[in-house]
């Protein structure tokens, strides 16, 4: 298993967005599978009413946005594993092997 930190500021908006720490964990399930999971805490903004405002809506926002992250860079890994591969196919009399994904 790989841990890598992750940290999400909001720049120029101090105070208006939520500050993030997170670490994404990349190991694997067996020989074509990979696991990808987040483990991550987040700091409403705006204080008092912010927690308030998290509490009743704001946190699903926040699971969203993580979730559609992990989304993008699943497929973003999995294109470039796919592109690495069909170049690893190219034979060396020029020929290409076709691997399904």
């Amino acid at each position: 298993m790989t841990s890598l930190p992750l940290t999400w500021e909001p720049v120029g908006l101090e105070g208006l967005l939520p500050l993030l720490d997170a670490t994404i964990e990349v190991g694997p399930l067996g020989e074509d599978r990979t696991q990808l999971a987040t483990s991550a805490r987040y700091r409403p903004p705006l204080g008092v009413v912010g927690r308030a405002m998290d509490r009743v809506l704001l946190h699903r926002v926040a699971e969203a946005t993580v979730k559609d992250f992990l989304d993008r860079l699943g497929r973003a890994i999995t294109d470039q594993a796919t592109t690495d591969a069909d170049i690893q196919a190219v034979g060396h009399e020029g020929g290409v092997e076709k691997h399904a994904p």
